[in-house]
C-alpha cells in the first residue's frame, strides 16, 4: 500500500455516521442551554453583557483579525451596536434549534459556528483574551463541515423516504466521517500536551508541589465564594496527587493518536479534570465537556451491545437490518 493509499485509509476510510451525529446533539445542546441560560455553567460568558463592551471606549477597541474580517464590508473601525449584537445573539439561538433537530445541518452549522464567532471575537477586541470557547467553536466546524446530520436528525429522515430502503442506523458509513474524528484527536491532544510543558516551563517541578494548586484554590474560593475549593485547599496530599494526575494526564495526551483505544479513557480523564476544576475552582470550562464525546467509539460500542461485530463493515442500500435500528 502506498503512502498516499494509507493517509487516505487513515483519513477517509468509511467511518460511522451515528458518532459525529451524537456529537452534534450533545455539543450544539449544551451550546443552546449556554445561549437561553449564560450564567447556568458559564461565570463569564463572552456572549452576553454587550453594552458593557459596546460602552467602552474606542481607544480600547483593538479587533482581532477574525473580527476585521467581519467587519470588511462596514469599513476599518466599524463597531456594532447592542441592537445588533442582540439580533446576531437571537439568530445564533433559533438556527441552533435547527442543528439540533438536523434541519438542513451543515447550512445550519455554519450559520451557527458564524454567529457564536462574531459575537466572540468582538469580545476580543477589548484586549481581554480568553480560551474556553476556542475549542468548542472548532468543534463546531468541525460538525458543519462532516457528515454529522447523516444520522439522528430531519435531514436523515428525509433523505431515508427518498431512498426506500437504506442501511440501518449502526450500518451507516461515510468517507467524510473519519476525519473530523483524527483532526480532533490532534486538536485536543496539542493542546493538552501544551499545556502541560507550559506548566514545566513556567514552573519547572515545582508546580508538582501541591502547594501551586492549595493556591489556586484559596484564590478562586475566596474569589467565587466556592466552599468546595476552600475545603479541599486544606488537604496538601491531596492536591500533590491531583496535580500529578493533570500533568500525567496532559503530557501523555497525545498517545490516543497511536492507541486509539485509549481515546476513551483520556476523554473520562478530561471530563473529570474539567468538572473538578469546575466545582472547586469555578473555571468555565463547560462547553469543553461535550467536546470529549468525539473520542468516543459510539457505535462500536453500541454492536458489541447488540452482539454485532465492532467494525462497521460499509453498507450499500439494500443491505438487510440484522436487527438494529433504521431510524
Amino acid at each position: 500500500m502506498s503512502l498516499a493509499d494509507r493517509w487516505n485509509r487513515a483519513w477517509f476510510g468509511p467511518a460511522p455516521v451515528l458518532d459525529l451525529a451524537i456529537v452534534r446533539l450533545l455539543v450544539v445542546g449544551l451550546h443552546q442551554v449556554l445561549l437561553l441560560w449564560p450564567y447556568a455553567l458559564m461565570t463569564v460568558p463572552l456572549y452576553e453583557e454587550f453594552d458593557h463592551a459596546v460602552a467602552l471606549p474606542d481607544a480600547q477597541f483593538e479587533p482581532v483579525l477574525l473580527f476585521r474580517l467581519f467587519s470588511l464590508p462596514f469599513g476599518a473601525g466599524w463597531r456594532p451596536s447592542v441592537e445588533l449584537l442582540d439580533a446576531v445573539r437571537l439568530g445564533t439561538t433559533l438556527v441552533g434549534f435547527t442543528a439540533l433537530v438536523g434541519l438542513f445541518t451543515r447550512t445550519s452549522l455554519a450559520l451557527y459556528v458564524t454567529g457564536f464567532a462574531f459575537m466572540i471575537s468582538h469580545r476580543y477586541s477589548f484586549g481581554d483574551y480568553h480560551h474556553v470557547e476556542t475549542v468548542p467553536v472548532l468543534v463546531l466546524a468541525l460538525l458543519a463541515c462532516s457528515p454529522s446530520g447523516a444520522a439522528l436528525s430531519v435531514d436523515a429522515r428525509l433523505r431515508r423516504r427518498r431512498a426506500g430502503s437504506p442501511p440501518p442506523l449502526l450500518e451507516r458509513t461515510d468517507p467524510l466521517a473519519r476525519w473530523p474524528v483524527r483532526l480532533a484527536a490532534w486538536l485536543l491532544s496539542v493542546i493538552y500536551l501544551s499545556a502541560g510543558l507550559c506548566k514545566l516551563g513556567g514552573a519547572g517541578l515545582d508546580w508538582m508541589n501541591g502547594f501551586t494548586v492549595q493556591t489556586s484554590l484559596l484564590q478562586a474560593g475566596c474569589f467565587w465564594d466556592n466552599g468546595a475549593g476552600l475545603a479541599l485547599a486544606r488537604y496538601h496530599g491531596l492536591a500533590v496527587a491531583l496535580t500529578w494526575f493533570t500533568m500525567l494526564f496532559e503530557l501523555t495526551f497525545p498517545v490516543i493518536l497511536w492507541r486509539p483505544a485509549l481515546a476513551p479513557l483520556y476523554a473520562l480523564a478530561a471530563f473529570a479534570f474539567h468538572v473538578g476544576s469546575m466545582t472547586t475552582m469555578s473555571v468555565p470550562f463547560a462547553l469543553y465537556l461535550p467536546c470529549f464525546a468525539i473520542l468516543v467509539p459510539w457505535t462500536r460500542w453500541l454492536r458489541r451491545r447488540r452482539g454485532l461485530p465492532a467494525d462497521v463493515v460499509p453498507a450499500t442500500a439494500s443491505a438487510p437490518s440484522s436487527g438494529a435500528s433504521s431510524s
